[in-house]
């Protein structure tokens, strides 16, 4: 395998997603989304054609072409994820990350930046996590 292609999602209120998946056709895609995302959401992403069915699929899809400009004239912006984007490939460049080893770096990643989002202590949050178990 030559990559691994990453599905990044961030919620209104910052909660952050990563789903690793198969491939970046328009099928795989959307069955994260249906999975991971209420029906009738506002969803904002750039123009990749996988992304189309989306409105179709009962959410509200708003685009912005990057060819242009990054935020459309009705304020459509994909700020946020691409931010995210970067500081994620920061992480997984400092040395490289094995394939099997993904998983669990979006996990931690995911869980210090929704830790950070709710202003929650890490520390306190693993120990309410290891509670649970």
């Amino acid at each position: 395998m030559r990559g691994t292609w990453v599905l990044g999602m961030i919620a209104e209120d910052g909660e952050t997603r990563f789903e690793v998946v198969a491939d970046r056709w328009a099928k795989t895609l959307c069955s994260v989304v249906k999975r991971c995302v209420r029906p009738g959401s506002i969803i904002h992403t750039d123009e990749w054609r996988a992304y189309r069915s989306l409105g179709a699929s009962g959410y509200e899809h708003a685009t912005v072409n990057h060819s242009h400009r990054f935020v459309s004239p009705s304020g459509v912006h994909t700020k946020r994820i691409e931010s995210m984007w970067r500081a994620l490939r920061r992480k997984f460049t400092r040395g490289g990350i094995r394939h099997e080893d993904i998983l669990a770096h979006l996990a931690e990643f995911t869980w210090r930046r929704n830790c950070r989002n709710r202003e929650e202590s890490p520390f306190e949050s693993l120990l309410d996590l290891l509670k649970i178990q």
